[in-house]
């Protein structure tokens, strides 16, 4: 018998699963007493999660017939949370030998956050979102979106722009937990893998009928038309900008017994809003002999800049999953998702954006016995981008990306102290656009990758695990390429570890990369490079990290060595702004990152991190705009009581100074002149204050300011560096309430 207690109220919790390691689909269940009577025999591995707790990881030795376990409330320390999908089984964090951070989705939900992005940059050292004109722009460690994988449970996902994705398409209410991996330390994932693999794990419920539904509603941005009327020429644009900052949310499940249903709902609207420059802008030039600029030279503009407009949307995400359990060593998975948003900017047109995505796959698990695990699944997702008349029933199709990547993989411990995983993947897109072109019109591009990979987990040295693996990628354009990878963790004692990571990273051009022809309304150019070559990179890094009685440290120091890296860079022609991508012939990254998490007392606690990256110049010149210094730090207080729980929390983001140069044309000695002009953007910081309460288990209400000191930039950057400004109205407050039953 095993009984599960509160570990600071020394209650029982009811309703707290406990699943065998050795057989993970036949979970067991705490009664109202905490208890768990299991019918299995001898020395058994376990975990036990619970809402709102710490997963724990425990084991039973054959002559114990009784055990009592603690359980720690959820986001106090983080080393033994369990994972599932960076690897092939069930481990704690701390038995692997690549360096994972782990962020719950019952944190980001406590927040208050509306999306994805606001919660990684509050979580990840080094990591920045930025709101521009035309979407949203990651960057992490010095790279950019391109070289960020993010998957929803394994899955990869198409119709990217530069990179980005649309960000909205990750409903984080449906998210169990985050799991990120920075540099290309993983076999198991390939091409855009070099910088960072996030992973989103959704949710799969374990009771026979779970149910939570939620609002959130968030201060206007900004009041742009006061009262529209529906005879106004310009009704339509005048009430789509001016819509709510709204988020509802359903979430589904039910258990019953070999089938499995959970589905999830999201609707969110956001509020459009200018934002406004207080000077005037200026380019400094600095000295250059060489081409005649004999001195700094400062251009100012007299003529006032015109507000950046950012756009609202309004969009809506559906998911349903279906698990299906015939026998203990047979499972299958089916699962679908749609997405639909309309963008709407502050042009006015008569037309507004729209996307659609579906996605969806099945998924087929079977457990040799003593051999392995054999997993075939195929997967595919289709998107599409529209231009919408506002006053017109008429849709002109943009875009439309589709991906197929069928995939089998097999994973076996046959042999002691070994896990060893094969597996093989296709990757198929077709990319239908208007933008390979300057005439318009819908052109079809088509790219085929062939992808394998193997992998040994050796765990037969004391107190080390080992990773060591291959993966190969081919493809019709660019041949046949070979990534190795190796890792190792070596436990110096139980709270201290390092960790030794080395990977070969490896990267084909994107159709975009080499194709784009496009012409953003005379105001910049994308063009593609059809002879761009491959980019690749090796990646070290060494990682030390620390955990005793709730404090949580670690050090991670990394370099990133590119050849040919594919980049975009902006360049003046014909007094046009140019956005073109290049092979650049080296590319070198260095950083490192601290991640600290601890408990002051039963009541406070405190997160925080730092981020410091430098990238390398190109032929002398600062091409890349990631900030060195990033940090964040995030003071938590709770209080606990029956039927009453109170979070708050008060985190502050740090982005710090960052300087680097854009190519501009110059009148130097009555001849037009290309050189750069420096940019000098200054360090900004975001605080946002979380209050959450939580009543009778079942009622939780959350109170909060986003941007507290009510930051705006005051300069929006000359030329193309705007698109390197934080987009933010200021202060804004918000309220949520959320119901579970």
């Amino acid at each position: 018998m095993i009984k599960i207690i509160d570990s600071e109220t020394l209650s029982p919790i009811s309703s707290a699963k406990l699943v065998l390691t050795d057989n993970p689909h036949q979970p067991f269940y705490t009664d109202d007493q905490g208890k768990i009577i299991l019918t299995e025999t001898g020395n058994l591995s376990f975990y036990i999660e619970a809402f709102q707790y710490q997963i724990v990881t425990e084991t039973l030795s054959a002559n114990e017939s009784t055990k009592t376990i603690t359980m720690i409330p959820d986001n106090k320390i983080i080393g033994n949370i369990v994972i599932t999908a960076s690897s092939t089984g069930i481990k704690r964090i701390k038995d692997t030998p690549i360096l994972i951070q782990i962020i719950s989705g019952t944190k980001i939900t406590e927040s208050g956050f509306t999306g994805i992005q606001d919660a990684l940059m509050n979580e990840i050292p080094g990591m920045n979102f930025q709101k521009v004109g035309f979407g949203t722009d990651i960057n992490v460690a010095g790279l950019d979106a391109r070289n960020i994988l993010f998957l929803i449970d394994g899955e990869k996902l198409t119709g990217e722009m530069a990179g980005n994705l649309d960000y909205q398409r990750f409903n984080i209410h449906s998210i169990d937990h985050i799991e990120i991996i920075k540099g290309a330390s993983s076999i198991l994932y390939g091409s855009m893998a070099s910088g960072a693999v996030i992973n989103l794990i959704t949710k799969k419920t374990d009771q026979k009928f779970s149910f939570t539904a939620g609002v959130r509603y968030g201060e206007r941005n900004q009041k742009n038309y006061k009262n529209p009327k529906k005879s106004d020429f310009l009704y339509m644009y005048e009430k789509n900008v001016d819509k709510p900052n709204l988020q509802s949310w359903i979430s589904m499940g039910s258990n019953l017994g070999k089938v499995t249903l959970q589905t999830d709902i999201q609707y969110t609207s956001t509020d459009a809003y200018y934002l406004f420059q207080s000077g005037y802008d200026e380019k400094t030039f600095r000295k250059n002999p060489e081409i005649g600029l004999m001195q700094d030279t400062v251009v100012r503009s007299y003529i006032e800049r015109p507000p950046l407009g950012i756009e609202g949307d309004e969009f809506v995400n559906i998911s349903q999953k279906i698990y299906y359990d015939p026998l203990e060593n047979l499972h299958f998975q089916a699962y679908g998702t749609y997405f639909f948003m309309n963008t709407y900017d502050l042009i006015q047109d008569l037309i507004f954006n729209q996307t659609e995505d579906f996605s969806g796959g099945f998924k087929a698990d079977y457990t040799f016995k003593n051999i392995g695990q054999l997993s075939a699944s195929i997967h595919t997702d289709h998107y599409k981008r529209f231009k919408r008349h506002e006053r017109i029933d008429e849709q002109k199709k943009l875009y439309d990306s589709k991906l197929l990547q069928p995939r089998l993989k097999f994973t076996s411990r046959y042999f002691n102290k070994h896990e060893f995983t094969l597996g093989i993947e296709q990757n198929v897109e077709k990319l239908i656009s208007d933008r390979f072109g300057r005439k318009g019109t819908l052109t079809e591009r088509e790219s085929k990758e062939i992808e394998t990979y193997i992998q040994d987990e050796y765990s037969g040295v004391n107190n080390t695990k080992i990773a060591l693996g291959l993966r190969t990628s081919y493809n019709e354009l660019f041949g046949t390429n070979i990534s190795p990878k190796f890792s190792v963790k070596y436990d110096l004692t139980d709270e201290l570890g390092l960790r030794f990571n080395y990977a070969s990273g490896y990267r084909i051009p994107t159709i975009k990369e080499k194709f784009f022809d496009w012409d953003h309304l005379g105001m910049f150019q994308i063009v593609g490079n059809p002879d761009l070559k491959p980019e690749k990179n090796n990646y070290f890094s060494l990682s030390t990290e620390f955990q005793s009685n709730g404090i949580f440290i670690n050090f991670n120091a990394y370099a990133n060595y590119f050849r040919d890296k594919i980049e975009g860079v902006w360049r003046v022609f014909e007094f046009q702004y140019n956005f073109e991508y290049q092979n650049l012939n080296k590319s070198n990254i260095r950083g490192f990152d601290v991640l600290g998490k601890g408990k002051i007392n039963n009541s406070f606690g405190i997160n925080w991190s730092y981020s410091y990256v430098n990238v390398s110049k190109t032929n002398g010149v600062q091409l890349n705009t990631a900030s060195p210094h990033n940090a964040n730090i995030q003071f938590e207080y709770s209080f606990k009581r029956q039927n009453y729980n109170l979070k708050a929390s008060l985190s502050t983001n740090l982005i710090g100074a960052k300087k680097f140069n854009v190519q501009d044309k110059l009148m130097i000695n009555s001849k037009p002149t290309d050189t750069y002009f420096e940019v000098d953007l200054p360090t900004y910081s975001m605080t946002n204050l979380v209050v959450n309460q939580t009543f009778y288990n079942h009622y939780k209400l959350t109170l909060g300011a986003d941007n507290i000191f009510n930051y705006k930039p005051s300069l929006l950057g000359a030329g193309v560096s705007m698109f390197n400004i934080p987009a933010t109205p200021g202060r804004r407050v918000f309220v949520q309430f959320e119901y579970k039953f």
